[in-house]
């Protein structure tokens, strides 16, 4: 998979299980900072906030859920137990498995062997249905 399905992936989860918004991602691989806003699928992930932006953690244990995550029509599956989750590509023979502890999100991608992790550097905060960005992160926001 790519970075940037890692990435939202990444963004996707630390919603669902930290109640955060995140803006931007700190990996770890890179060194360096990715901006949500310059992934090509930005629009779905903004759109992903506004959608989830009453969302409260916790109440995802258990739970199954379809986001898309890009324009081309690909849509992540992921299901939430606790902090930890699994999913995958609808359509694709590989999944991944993760977990969110504070800032820190970890995946581990089945088809490649590998493991990608990442810390929250930024959350959005919510003016109306236009999330701008933010450098700290508060669970709800």
């Amino acid at each position: 998979m790519h970075l940037s399905v890692f990435a939202s992936i990444a963004v996707i989860a630390g919603k669902l299980v930290a109640g955060k918004s995140v803006a931007s991602l700190y990996d770890f691989a890179l060194p360096g900072t990715i901006n949500i806003d310059n992934l090509p699928n930005a629009p779905r992930l903004k759109a992903f906030h506004v959608e989830f932006r009453d969302y409260t953690p916790g109440v995802a244990a258990g739970s199954s859920y379809q986001c898309p995550i890009d324009e081309s029509g690909q849509v992540l599956e992921i299901t939430i137990n606790g902090s930890s989750f699994i999913g995958h590509i609808k359509g694709g023979a590989s999944y991944f498995i993760g977990n969110v502890r504070g800032d820190a999100i970890y995946i581990f991608d089945h088809a490649s062997s590998s493991a990608i992790n990442f810390r929250i550097s930024g959350c959005m905060t919510a003016h109306g249905n236009d999330p701008r960005s933010d450098t700290a992160c508060w669970p709800g926001r």
